[in-house]
């Protein structure tokens, strides 16, 4: 795995999850002790604003799991999805550094498996903001954390 000593703030040790089904096995038994957990989605490349979600989930919930899935969907034809930041050690030992519970970093074929029939297509409401100029962005943030919360 990536992360060995970072645990500078809390000793505990971040989960790294990649397969689904660990993850589904780790939030149902999260669910049956009646844990309340927090979940923060991120493409990486973590800043102030992540961490802060970060703080205020370990504040209300028992757990807190993040995400590091850099979104395909976000991107369209023209901008450069390929040099978006990919800064994963460093986001794992600031998650970890928090007190980050598990991170959740699934693979492209898990998020978009070969026979994906659906995604989320987000009206007028996101018009007047990113979708002015980036019509695809909010159709692909609505679909991939959809995804990442079923």
């Amino acid at each position: 795995m990536i992360m060995a000593n970072a645990q500078e703030k809390t000793g505990k040790k971040i989960r790294l999850i990649e397969d689904l089904n660990d993850l589904r096995t780790y939030v149902s038994e999260l669910k049956n002790k009646d844990l309340k957990i927090g979940f923060v989605p991120t493409m990486g490349a973590l800043h102030k604003g992540h961490l802060s979600l970060i703080e205020r989930a370990l504040e209300l919930c028992d757990i807190c799991i993040a995400s590091i899935y850099v979104n395909p969907k976000q991107f369209a034809p023209h901008e450069d999805f390929a040099s978006y930041p990919r800064t994963l050690e460093s986001d794992i030992a600031d998650l970890e550094k928090m007190g980050t519970d598990a991170v959740w970093l699934p693979a492209t074929e898990i998020m978009y498996p070969q026979n994906n029939i659906s995604d989320v297509i987000v009206g007028g409401v996101a018009k007047p903001l990113e979708g002015e100029f980036r019509p695809h962005f909010f159709n692909g943030v609505a679909t991939v954390v959809t995804r990442l919360l079923l």
